[in-house]
């Protein structure tokens, strides 16, 4: 909002509040290459979902930026006048804390960026994902570690198939620690010899499996994006053809 003008003489109002956008934080800045950034939380309208992004600094104030902060649910004022005072106000005020903005996820400042964008650890300085998944639905908890050692891991030990995932999917996060080198595994084997069953055991140590699972079909940029945001991490794909 701007605040109201009130006549100091005679205490009226001669210029009312305006309404700019819906409440908006200011956390930070950060760079990613040569681009600046503004770290920015809001909540969406419909479900009040707190959303956490970093906005181009090149894009405040016009219309791809206005566009991309409404796309995530912020509401803004449509008068170009105020607008301009919106920008403004982005790019002077709140905190101007620096933030570590990653495209990948992984281990990065000391701490651990998930698929879905939540960190694990105490990173040196705000830490931020800014790339994206389509399995980001897929990084839930649920149940215990002990029900999952008795249910899943119990059931796989002697079957060569199902302990090669369990093993994948715990080497992940320690390729980062170790400076390895990232790997993949192919199963090539007929129809129903388990080999997406082997996945989703793999997957059940990161979330729901069904819903973490991609494919081969895509485009060469997309596979690369994906692979962006699953580093140090396991990258279900299923089906080559």
């Amino acid at each position: 909002w701007v605040t109201p003008k009130v006549d100091k003489q005679s205490g009226e109002i001669i210029r009312p509040e305006t309404w700019l956008c819906s409440p908006l934080e200011l956390l930070g800045t950060g760079t990613i290459g040569k681009e600046h950034y503004r770290v920015m939380r809001w909540k969406k309208p419909a479900n009040h979902e707190s959303i956490t992004m970093a906005i181009p600094c090149g894009g405040i104030g016009d219309r791809d930026g206005w566009r991309l902060l409404k796309d995530h649910g912020l509401n803004v004022t449509t008068n170009g006048k105020y607008r301009a005072i919106l920008a403004d106000w982005m790019q002077l005020s709140g905190n101007h804390e620096e933030w570590q903005l990653s495209t990948t996820t992984g281990w990065h400042f000391g701490a651990y960026i998930m698929p879905d964008g939540s960190v694990i650890g105490e990173s040196e300085k705000p830490i931020l994902f800014t790339g994206k998944t389509a399995a980001v639905s897929g990084y839930s908890v649920a149940g215990t570690t002990e029900g999952w050692r008795d249910t899943v891991a119990r059931l796989a030990g002697g079957n060569p198939s199902m302990m090669l995932g369990v093993a994948v999917s715990l080497s992940a996060p320690l390729i980062g620690l170790v400076g390895a080198d990232g790997f993949g595994v192919h199963l090539f084997e007929q129809s129903s010899a388990g080999k997406t069953t082997t996945q989703n055991i793999a997957s059940s140590l990161w979330g729901e499996p069904d819903a973490q699972r991609l494919t081969w079909y895509g485009t060469a940029l997309g596979i690369a994006n994906e692979a962006e945001a699953h580093n140090d991490g396991l990258l279900p794909l299923d089906e080559i053809g």
